[in-house]
């Protein structure tokens, strides 16, 4: 892909960018893991880069660390004993990982961690537990056969130890990459989503003297965020800005100089989390329609285990549907898309537009995790990126993570297909 090389001077990147407007830009991902990966996922990447991790920081951090693995590992352990003890075998299993139980992370309100910030929500779980909680999962006292209080309070509080798990886990495994996390904040267009909110912006820029503080300060760090999309550091944009409100008083010149510049670079990283790549197009689906009916067949290679093929057809054509538009998939012997099981693997597709689908021998088809899961991966196969961003801070020593939309199913776990979806795939597929 073209790269759009950014010079330090801002006018001079605004005169390169205008005669440039629709260069090629690449939102690159660095060591990307999904935001909302399940415990039993990090369990198995923990246990794969156990060296890793250890080797990287033997000290006092991995140890407070270690700690929390290991209260979060008791706490999936008892969940465990306690639905293989059930009085009624029938009856459903309790679950921390249920479609009620998402936690999703959206653009306003991201996941911001570090060590400091895990040990601190480690200290206000630790003082609110219950007794029997600590006993049990510090203490290592045996585990009780049903739930200590009401399924309720439990699941909570279960939760509430199995969050952490994964905030520490999280940590662990992505310290030893902060240097490359560190370039996604390129990519961070919460900027742009601030500004594609505001309908009177033109209103407020130019009476930005007479806007309250707070505001003025919001507007900056937003400006700030747009600058950083155009790779234009945060000390140089904040004199660029200064400069501009010393020398007009406000900020209308900005506005009707720059800011729109600024914007349709931003938006088209923004796009790319959403488009689909001309370049994985794939040419083997096919889109047909019947007046306002639509249907898009994909090819799915054949599969001999009955249970395997109705776990495709109803999570993935369930999911892919939109008002009256259907997906189907058509079994046959030859086609280049199919699912392979491995054990104790991250689902994945092997690329954009790839054709394989890995998925975890080990779970069941049942667990509402995996039902989603292979509905999000089809999402790769047809050319759909994730929606979500995560980077490193290095003002803050933290890593910031948010899903753009949390109701799509490329953003989150908590999302599903969304007309957008159904509009990218025509435009891409349909020959009407």
């Amino acid at each position: 892909m073209k790269k759009l090389i950014l010079k330090k001077s801002i006018s001079l990147f605004l005169l390169i960018f205008t005669s440039t407007i629709h260069a090629e830009l690449n939102v690159h991902q660095a060591f990307q893991l999904p935001l909302d990966l399940t415990s039993q996922e990090y369990q198995k990447l923990i246990d794969k880069n156990t060296f890793n991790y250890l080797d990287f920081n033997l000290d006092s951090e991995t140890s407070d660390l270690q700690k929390i693995l290991e209260l979060g590992k008791r706490n999936l352990e008892w969940l465990k004993f306690i639905n293989q003890n059930k009085e009624n075998p029938n009856a459903p299993d309790i679950s921390f990982s249920s479609s009620e139980t998402q936690k999703g992370y959206p653009i306003e309100k991201p996941s911001i961690y570090n060590y400091q910030i895990i040990m601190e929500q480690y200290k206000n779980l630790f003082l609110s537990l219950p007794t029997i909680y600590k006993k049990i999962l510090i203490e290592n006292q045996t585990y009780t056969k049903t739930p200590p209080e009401d399924i309720k309070d439990y699941i909570k509080n279960g939760l509430a130890i199995d969050h952490l798990y994964q905030t520490a886990a999280r940590w662990i495994l992505l310290k030893p990459y902060l240097n490359y996390l560190e370039e996604n904040k390129y990519n961070d267009i919460r900027g742009y989503y601030y500004f594609k909110k505001i309908h009177n912006i033109e209103n407020q820029f130019q009476n930005f003297r007479i806007l309250p503080i707070d505001q003025q300060n919001e507007i900056r760090s937003n400006i700030w965020l747009l600058c950083l999309n155009s790779k234009i550091e945060k000390d140089e944009c904040e004199k660029f800005i200064n400069d501009e409100i010393s020398k007009f008083n406000n900020l209308s010149h900005f506005y009707e100089n720059h800011f729109k510049t600024f914007m349709k670079f931003s938006e088209g990283i923004y796009n790319l989390f959403f488009d689909i790549p001309v370049e994985v197009k794939r040419n083997d689906i096919k889109w047909t329609s019947n007046g306002s009916t639509f249907l898009t067949t994909v090819p799915f290679q054949f599969v001999e285990d009955q249970a395997i093929e109705n776990f495709l057809k109803k999570n993935i054509e369930e999911e892919w549907a939109w008002k009256n538009w259907n997906l189907k998939l058509d079994f046959e012997k030859n086609a280049d898309i199919h699912i392979e099981f491995e054990e104790g693997t991250t689902p994945h597709v092997n690329g954009l537009g790839g054709n394989t689908i890995v998925m975890d021998a080990n779970a069941p088809l049942t667990e509402y995790d995996v039902q989603w899961t292979i509905r999000h991966e089809f999402g790769h196969v047809l050319g759909f990126p994730d929606c979500y961003l995560e980077f490193y801070d290095d003002s803050t020593k933290a890593i910031i993570g948010y899903q753009i939309d949390t109701t799509d199913l490329m953003c989150s776990r908590q999302g599903h297909i969304k007309q957008r979806h159904f509009d990218e795939l025509k435009k891409i597929y349909s020959i009407e």
